[in-house]
């Protein structure tokens, strides 16, 4: 397993998805609209692509921006578990303090 943060699993796949479709970084850099060195300083890691950098790229490859995403989660370094709420979620604002208690019984009222 590796340590590779998800920032750096979507680099790796639009870079696998560029390879893939058989364009340029010249020609994806024109199709998606992104400035030549935006492209290069987020796909060298220097600063975090965002969503709409993904959106663009994507559709300069001819995919939803889903299947990057998709793509670098299946690389995903730890399975997905399911979340266990803590207390009682659906408590009233009156009900907040015995939730809280409940959920951290040290956290009782003082004594």
């Amino acid at each position: 397993m590796t340590n590779r943060t998800f920032n750096w699993r979507v680099i790796e796949q639009i870079e696998k998805l560029i390879d893939e479709s058989g364009l340029t970084r010249a020609e994806v850099i024109t199709r998606s609209g992104l400035r030549r060195n935006t492209f290069f300083v987020k796909m060298r890691g220097e600063t975090a692509l965002t969503t709409d950098d993904i959106a663009k790229l994507a559709a300069a490859l001819g995919v939803e921006p889903e299947v990057i995403f998709t793509r670098a989660a299946a690389e995903g370094t730890a399975p997905v578990t399911q979340l266990r709420p803590r207390g009682d979620v659906g408590a009233s604002r009156q009900d907040l303090p015995a939730a809280a208690r409940q959920a951290d019984p040290d956290r009782g009222e003082d004594q």
